[in-house]
């Protein structure tokens, strides 16, 4: 499981709900999609297509999300296997979507 933790310095999630209501639930969703298509666009090793077209975000908290592929062996191609070279693709999408986040919520705070 990847946790991507973003802090809003000062503010607890409560202060921040309250005053900005269903922000916080905004830049999460818009994370967790641009994570998925960051991890489609990475998706090279293609034979049918079932495994890029298999990225899915799935709600499962208010403030949880998960990004995975439906097909099983997209882990094999994620961290790789004594017979095949890892092509990481939902790894670095979380990790570029990281560092542009704080960046991506405080305009989504601007627009309000």
């Amino acid at each position: 499981m990847l946790t991507i933790k973003l802090e809003m310095k000062g503010k607890s999630i409560g202060e921040i709900e309250r005053g900005l209501p269903g922000l916080l639930e905004k830049v999460l969703d818009k994370a967790t999609f641009d994570i998925e298509a960051g991890a489609e666009d990475r998706t090279v090793r293609v034979d049918t297509s079932a495994m890029k077209a298999g990225w899915q975000t799935k709600k499962l908290e208010r403030y949880v999300r998960k990004v995975f592929n439906t097909q099983d062996y997209a882990i094999h191609h994620e961290f790789g296997t004594v017979h095949m070279s890892a092509t990481p693709m939902l790894i670095p999408a979380a990790e570029d979507v990281a560092k542009v986040l704080p960046e991506v919520a405080r305009q989504m705070v601007e627009r309000l």
